[in-house]
């Protein structure tokens, strides 16, 4: 693998952020939403599911998914 060389220019500044949820230890019960300047991060919802099908099943990033065992 080809070692990329570096890029001063690329640095990136810590940005602090405050938090306007409670944050707690209990991950299994909901995920926190997680935002940035230019995304959001959130748990998966059923009304996902159509665009995410559609975009997991495109030739593009379909190639790079391997197929499920044949058997469990």
């Amino acid at each position: 693998m080809e070692k990329m060389p570096y890029r001063q220019e690329l640095d990136t500044q810590v940005v602090p952020v405050s938090a306007e949820h409670f944050i707690t230890t209990e991950w299994q019960r909901g995920l926190p939403v997680l935002t940035g300047e230019s995304v959001t991060l959130r748990e998966l919802r059923t009304s996902d599911a159509p665009s995410l099908f559609a975009m997991l099943t495109s030739e593009e990033v379909s190639r790079f998914i391997s197929p499920p065992p044949a058997t469990v």
